[in-house]
């Protein structure tokens, strides 16, 4: 098990192009995600929300983070 604590740069480097699933996450004072420990990483969507599903209240917070690179001229509603 996993039990690292990261900081958002660091998982983003680690995991560029994929959607990662943060547990035990932390936050700053506008709610973005500043660290946590990776429970989940995969370019699919669909992946992340199904180990959300499995994971217990035991996880702490939860935080789902993009790193795809999206075209400058597309608007993404998530």
């Amino acid at each position: 098990m996993n039990t690292e604590f990261l900081s958002e740069a660091e998982i983003g480097a680690r995991y560029p192009g994929e959607w990662v699933l943060v547990k035990n996450a932390e936050f700053d004072e506008q709610w973005r995600v500043t660290r946590g420990i990776v429970a989940a990483h995969s370019p699919e969507r669909e992946v992340i929300d199904t180990a959300q599903q499995q994971m217990t209240e035991e996880s702490g917070n939860l935080a789902r983070l993009c790193f795809k690179k999206w075209p400058k001229d597309v608007a993404i509603l998530l």
